[in-house]
């Protein structure tokens, strides 16, 4: 028998695939084999299969395996003329996917407020959870006081002190692999010693808490998009096919787009993409991930089945649900691609894809890159595209996440050796944030508008009226109502009970255990009540095709959370449409819950401010108050934390930055209006919005019109719609009453009458048209 070794092609699959079937121990003899095995010199011949991999039966794999066996025995002579007639063979095989001439309608996802490793993947200790910075209302009572009460400190004074520039500051120019954003705006800190715990700069890898999912081969090989295959040369990419972020305008009418989505619009130019940074700028439904899997790794499976060549694909998310949902889609991109095929057929093109596609949460990175950077670095060369998926997660959840800048770093690290590849509908302070280190090439920039066409009418709410709302929709309609905390939850269960679902991040560490899990709410994409209650943790990356979800309901003030939440409802046709509603602020109770949240970002602000301002500073601070006081101060700051491994605390500039954007604006908010702030930052969905209105008011108004009546029996008579609710049970004043009438268009004015001997002294009320 020949000692000669036994070097199976595609990583020893079929062979897998044998053993499975026949119970046989091949497969593993073979895995040992190879341990310590030196890898394959380039030049070294190789064996081509000569029918298509991908659509071979489980007998043509099993007489496949057999020629390999039969060639693996040659001569080198043999095996030379032999593969020249293999090389053939195999070169005719139309392993191709054709181009789509209009892709499937994409089934894109997006946030949850509890950012959680996915179960049974990467389990991850101490993952960032819990609403925020709106779910930190869960925590405060309704009589919270405003910020200009109590101690603030100089109107969070550090923020207009030097170190305020050292943490907005970012470096200018391409930045170094040794040197990233975050890093850049620690360095610029008030002292050195206090700097963030960063990991060691010269280990940029991570360890997993699980073996890479991955077969040995390439883990052994260490496949890279450089290191592993040989890029063929490639024609130029045709112009039209490459298209600047300036060609496509980001409010256009989606009618009048050249390209509908993802795929259409950058065409085959995916296939030239060299290492370095591709923006992918889109709204939610425009099928960026889509694109990923029916597109990049499709090809990439292509790729790997005619050349042997490898270039796997990581797909990095914030979420436990979106790294459920983006697994599923690859099976089901897997399957769909051989439909009709025998089952063997499927299971062979389903294990490709997974093979090519990994996907893991970007908290499994970042404890990685923390605790053992060398071994992320080792792991990350088995890959050669980074997908950053829902990037707005380096803005947005670092507000309340203490790892964010890591992942940031390692993928701006990676952009020497990768093509990391940054999507997101609502990423553009992340795309801000990366300008301000490198520039971007427009070539690598696309960009999709936001598509509303489904949604049929748009109205602001007043939060007051929410339950009565809801209760008057039709019986066959169904609703997704996001608000803004888990106490929101428990007050919607104990008056909807078992006709809603509910649900929040099971990670959040007061309301996690106590609503529905995902799949109670949500099977097979359609609700199973007719209500559900959810925080942002919907939000996100999670998607609803049903028909019946005509009303969705968006208790949320930040932009991006309200266009995220918006984008959840995905039309099945031009006849599948819904309507959607935005809390008015302006309307509730002199903004008491944007005072509420302001209160709370400079809360949470002042210790990490404090401590980046230096020794001084930070003193003063921790002498503001008792010792119990500031440390639970410092305790509910999820921005900065004491590292008991380094002995100082660290801080999160990217939630720095992200609670000082948030405090603009609501400072804006609160100085001109909710409603411009709303118009100015989603100006598409803000158009055209008008206020909801009852039919009971405008009924009553109808009847009341012109007629002067005692300002008490007015009052009780206004009162009897159960339209508008008393402040803390506090009877409403003239002014208060008109704010509320302004949108029907009417206002109340006094009169006095002296027909009548009982009139006199009395206050009259007349209602008249504005």
């Amino acid at each position: 028998m020949s000692d000669k070794k036994t070097h199976w092609p595609f990583g020893g699959f079929f062979l897998k695939l044998s053993g499975e079937k026949n119970g046989t121990h091949e497969y593993e003899d073979y895995l040992k084999e190879r341990e310590g095995e030196e890898q394959l010199p380039d030049e070294e011949l190789e064996f081509h299969c000569s029918k298509d991999p991908k659509k071979m039966t489980m007998q043509e794999s099993q007489e496949e395996i057999g020629k390999f066996l039969r060639w693996n025995k040659m001569t080198p002579e043999a095996q030379k003329a032999a593969t020249c007639d293999t090389e053939q063979a195999a070169g005719d095989m139309p392993c191709a996917i054709e181009p789509e001439s209009a892709p499937d309608t994409p089934q894109g996802a997006v946030l949850d407020e509890a950012v959680d490793a996915p179960s049974g993947v990467d389990s991850v200790p101490g993952d960032v959870s819990g609403d925020a910075p709106e779910s930190a209302a869960d925590t405060v009572l309704d009589n919270v006081p405003d910020a200009t009460e109590g101690y603030v400190p100089d109107a969070i004074g550090a923020l207009k002190a030097p170190e305020k520039e050292a943490v907005n500051a970012t470096a200018q120019g391409v930045i170094a692999p040794e040197t990233t954003t975050a890093e850049t705006l620690m360095q610029q800190g008030a002292e050195p010693t206090r700097q963030a715990a960063e990991p060691e700069a010269e280990a940029e890898g991570i360890s997993s808490l699980q073996t890479p999912k991955q077969p040995i081969e390439l883990q052994e090989k260490g496949c890279t998009g450089q290191e592993a295959e040989e890029v063929p040369e490639v024609e130029v990419v045709p112009a039209e096919v490459i298209v600047p972020l300036v060609q496509i305008g980001g409010n256009a009418p989606a009618e009048k787009e050249r390209w509908a989505y993802a795929s259409e619009l950058i065409g085959d130019a995916f296939q030239h993409w060299e290492n370095g940074r591709v923006l992918l700028d889109m709204g939610t439904g425009r099928g960026k991930n889509e694109f990923i899997i029916k597109k990049l790794v499709s090809w990439r499976v292509d790729e790997m089945l005619k050349k042997t060549t490898i270039g796997r694909v990581l797909c990095l998310c914030p979420l436990n649900t979106l790294h459920a949902e983006m697994l599923q889609r690859r099976t089901e991109a897997a399957i769909a691609e051989v439909d009709g095929e025998p089952m063997e057929i499927a299971m062979t093109n389903d294990a490709f894809y997974e093979n090519m596609l990994e996907v893991r949460t970007y908290q499994n990175i970042e404890t990685k890159y923390r605790n053992d950077p060398a071994s992320l670095k080792k792991y990350l060369t088995g890959f050669k595209y980074i997908v950053a998926d829902e990037c707005h997660y380096f803005t947005d959840f670092s507000s309340y996440g203490m790892n964010t800048y890591l992942s940031l770093e390692v993928l701006q690290k990676a952009e020497v050796d990768h093509v990391v590849i940054y999507m997101s509908a609502t990423g553009e302070e992340t795309y801000k944030l990366l300008e301000e280190t490198s520039k971007t090439p427009e070539d690598r920039i696309y960009k999709l508008p936001q598509d509303y066409q489904h949604i049929k009418q748009k109205y602001f709410y007043s939060r007051e009226n929410l339950v009565m709302m809801l209760k008057s929709l039709p019986e066959d309609e169904k609703a997704v109502i996001f608000v803004s905390s888990g106490g929101d939850l428990l007050k919607m269960k104990e008056i909807f009970g078992n006709t809603a679902a509910y649900y929040c991040s099971e990670n959040n560490p007061k309301y996690g255990k106590m609503f529905n899990k995902l799949t109670e709410c949500v099977k097979d994409r359609e609700l199973q009540k007719r209500y559900l209650f959810t925080t942002k943790a919907f939000g996100i990356g999670t998607e609803i095709k049903d028909r019946t979800v005509k009303h969705l309901y968006i208790d949320q003030w930040k932009p991006t959370d309200i266009i995220q939440s918006t984008g959840r409802k995905r039309p099945l046709d031009v006849d599948d449409t819904c309507t959607v509603y935005f809390r008015d602020y302006d309307a509730d109770w002199y903004y008491g819950d944007l005072k509420k949240f302001k209160a709370i970002v400079i809360e949470e602000l002042r210790p990490a401010v404090a401590y980046l301002a230096g020794a001084e500073a930070f003193e003063v601070f921790r002498n503001s108050g008792t010792p119990d006081s500031i440390n639970n101060k410092i305790r509910k700051c999820k921005i900065m934390e004491f590292d008991d491994a380094k002995g100082e605390y660290r801080v999160n500039p990217l939630g720095v930055r992200q609670l000082k954007r948030e405090l603009e604006l609501l400072n804006e908010m609160l100085e001109t209006s909710y409603k411009q702030v709303f118009a100015k930052y989603a100006p598409v969905l803000a158009e055209g919005t008008v206020p909801y209105c009852f039919d009971s008011v405008v009924d009553w108004i109808n009847a009341h019109l012109n007629q002067p009546m005692l300002k008490e029996e007015m009052y009780e008579s206004i009162m009897a719609l159960k339209v508008f609710k008393e402040y803390k049970g506090r009877p409403m004043g003239q002014d208060a009453l008109n704010r509320k009438l302004q949108i029907y268009g009417v206002k109340i004015i006094t009169v006095r009458e002296f027909k009548r001997n009982e009139s006199r002294n009395k206050t009259l009320w007349k209602l008249i048209r504005i």
